[in-house]
């Protein structure tokens, strides 16, 4: 994955040295997106856009030749490559580079000096096309978030405010389908605009950016909603705890607890749980944790390490502040 996209990808939980990743879904109320993918104007460019590979390139040859288009695509040539990916994968490609491929063509896309005009109803469009290949769907996500809100607010984003709003709704639709598996991606896609654009407001263009109607409240009900949703699954759950612990919305705390301390819950849920309690837990968390350390797992205990010290460091620095 490329590093626009290394945000969303697998959902990584990575607290108290503990790493998890996943994506999910979440929905209480469905708003369906009908725009579909922007059909190619012509084959024409198709063509010309791969001419010079030998016959029946492997997925290395595509990827070089991906890799050195550069940023100065024609619309032709940028329509030639949205085609392409939502076309049929080609026999000789693996599924896995498949998808590589079309993570490649989807950062070639939003990095161009002149994209297309049509980039988010052509992201928009995969992502409500569920008869799409699943991971493209869950990149197209990641990209929307990248697209609206970019890591470097120098390079190019979307500007006119009612598709920057078709983004959003997209996104927060997705965190409203708990039977999906990428509302986690969703999710943690509206946690990283929330956090570019802290960054962006410092620097000099910041005031050339369009407005985003989206707010830290708004985002900690979505996080709260996925993580407490009866039919969230546990990816969803997992990367809505990511994000509360993040940002600190303290309402996960006993949710984490109870997770934890719940010797049924998947392994990978109850690591995220624990590295939670150990960022927002407090000195009552300790029985909690030391009672944990009875399972003797080795892979519970990855987590059970930091997330006590943490806590322990907590109450000493407190314990100083109330001794000066």
């Amino acid at each position: 994955m490329s590093k626009k996209s290394s945000i969303f990808t697998a959902v990584v939980l990575l607290l108290l040295g503990v790493g998890v990743a996943c994506w999910t879904t979440l929905f209480f109320r469905h708003r369906e997106v009908t725009l579909s993918v922007a059909p190619p104007q012509s084959a024409k460019p198709l063509v010309a856009l791969f001419e010079n590979l030998p016959p029946n390139p492997n997925a290395d040859q595509y990827a070089e030749y991906i890799h050195a288009l550069g940023k100065s695509l024609s619309l032709e040539q940028q329509r030639a490559l949205v085609a392409w990916m939502s076309g049929q994968k080609p026999a000789q490609i693996h599924e896995r580079n498949w998808h590589y491929l079309s993570n490649e063509i989807m950062d070639k896309l939003v990095t161009q000096n002149e994209p297309l005009p049509e980039l988010t109803d052509v992201l928009v469009g995969f992502v409500a096309d569920k008869s799409r290949d699943i991971v493209l769907r869950d990149y197209s996500i990641q990209y929307l978030a990248s697209w609206i809100q970019p890591e470097n607010i120098f390079t190019g984003f979307e500007t006119d405010l009612s598709k920057r709003n078709l983004i959003l709704n997209t996104l927060r639709d997705v965190v409203h389908q708990p039977s999906e598996t990428f509302s986690g991606t969703a999710l943690q896609g509206l946690n990283f605009i929330l956090r570019n654009r802290a960054t962006s407001i410092s620097q000099e263009a910041a005031s050339g950016v369009p407005p985003l109607d989206f707010s830290l409240e708004q985002l900690h009900s979505e996080a709260l909603g996925l993580l407490t949703a009866k039919d969230s699954t546990d990816c969803s759950r997992m990367s809505a705890l990511h994000v509360c612990t993040e940002r600190h919305f303290q309402e996960a705390l006993p949710i984490a607890r109870q997770i934890a301390a719940n010797p049924t819950e998947p392994l990978c849920l109850r690591l995220s749980a624990i590295a939670t309690i150990g960022q927002l837990g407090t000195n009552e968390d300790q029985p909690l944790l030391t009672n944990l350390e009875k399972e003797q797992n080795p892979r519970l205990a990855l987590a059970l390490v930091p997330a006590l010290k943490k806590i322990k460091q907590q109450e000493a620095e407190a314990y100083k502040t109330v001794s000066r």
